[in-house]
């Protein structure tokens, strides 16, 4: 064994035995039920084989979200909410940048961040313990740094809320939105995946609904190639229709044609913007 891997495996044992006491890892080390669905939400291995090792997995946890993640599907958490309600909160886990506005929220979405924070603080608890992390202050945990900024905006796009109304919500940068919402595509993937390892059709279900909610991405992104920083039409878009009051207005029947037109291919959606104007 090299020197390199000497100084690692004190570090290694610790990660094992918080694995252990969170029940993601038999005594022997072999990978349970909750690893496999930790495997699947952060793609950690290349197989879930039950007798795979867990060496791997263990040196690619660089934060407890996986962890968080994982408690709340196997504890049956999201099936107490809408799939809209899901995909928001599922925003904590992608979204980790500074805002200094306050999201308005629903007392169910408040509960569930509740839920979330008593599950990280778990996780933190046991990693603290192990010395996998010295404090709560050294972790990737939902109290001390921004988590929950995205929770309204996500919510509210899932119900249908138009892309201007959404921007109003929150000092984030558009771009910014856009990650969050594309990446949060994946993440209910991965948890629709996990759905499946563990037999839950229910939430398999709704993390399929969660997906459709916020699909509307794609149009999303192709509407912030419209805009420039201030949310007001692009140079190219300006260009494009010849001033900026025709590029506005553009913008405008293209909202009205995606909310009277969802079912649509954006493309088709596009296509029915000109009968608007």
């Amino acid at each position: 064994m090299s020197d390199q891997n000497l100084q690692l495996l004190p570090d290694y044992e610790q990660r094992i035995q918080v694995l252990k006491d969170l029940g993601f890892v038999d005594a022997g080390s072999r990978v349970e039920l909750k690893g496999k669905v930790a495997c699947e939400v952060r793609k950690f291995l290349a197989s879930n084989r039950a007798s795979a090792s867990c060496t791997h997995y263990v040196f690619k946890i660089h934060s407890a979200d996986e962890l968080v993640l994982t408690e709340l599907v196997l504890e049956n958490v999201l099936a107490a909410y809408e799939p809209e309600e899901i995909v928001a909160l599922l925003s904590a886990f992608v979204f980790q940048e500074k805002t200094d506005v306050t999201p308005t929220l629903t007392a169910s979405l408040e509960r569930g961040i509740a839920k979330i924070i008593e599950i990280s603080e778990k996780v933190n608890s046991i990693q603290t313990l192990h010395q996998v992390i010295l404090s709560a202050d050294d972790s990737n945990d939902f109290v001390s740094k921004p988590r929950f900024g995205m929770v309204e905006v996500v919510y509210e796009w899932a119900r249908g809320m138009s892309f201007n109304r959404i921007t109003d919500l929150t000092d984030v940068m558009e771009g910014t939105i856009v990650r969050v919402i594309t990446r949060l595509d994946e993440t209910c993937r991965e948890v629709k995946n996990a759905a499946r390892i563990i037999g839950d059709p229910t939430l398999f279900q709704k993390m399929g609904t969660c997906q459709e909610l916020i699909k509307r991405y794609v149009l999303f992104r192709f509407l912030y190639r419209l805009l420039d920083r201030q949310s007001r039409p692009s140079t190219f878009l300006v260009s494009a229709m010849g001033n900026e009051e025709t590029a506005c207005q553009y913008l405008g029947v293209l909202d009205c044609a995606y909310q009277d037109h969802a079912d649509l291919p954006n493309s088709d959606i596009c296509n029915c913007a000109s009968l608007y104007l």
